[in-house]
């Protein structure tokens, strides 16, 4: 089940938050359940648009998954 409704977000809007989360990750801060839940919804939806691939794991579970994006993330520092 969905935590957010994502199909209505735009790709730059996806894109941005997951931006966001890799972030807070590199910078080894805490990241709330709910928002690693909407993290998943995000990843899956940028899956269905063709923008974001598992490697290994799933979409559906960002804390194992490895992950392929077809989109220019910024320097995460």
């Amino acid at each position: 089940m969905a935590t957010i409704e994502t199909a209505n977000l735009t790709d730059e809007e996806l894109a941005d938050y997951d931006f966001m989360l890799l972030r807070t990750l590199a910078s080894r801060q805490h990241i709330s359940l709910l928002a690693i839940r909407i993290w998943n919804d995000v990843l899956v939806e940028l899956g269905k648009r063709g923008l974001a691939e598992a490697l290994e794991g799933s979409l559906e579970d960002v804390t194992t998954a490895r992950i392929r994006r077809s989109y220019p993330l910024p320097n995460l520092q």
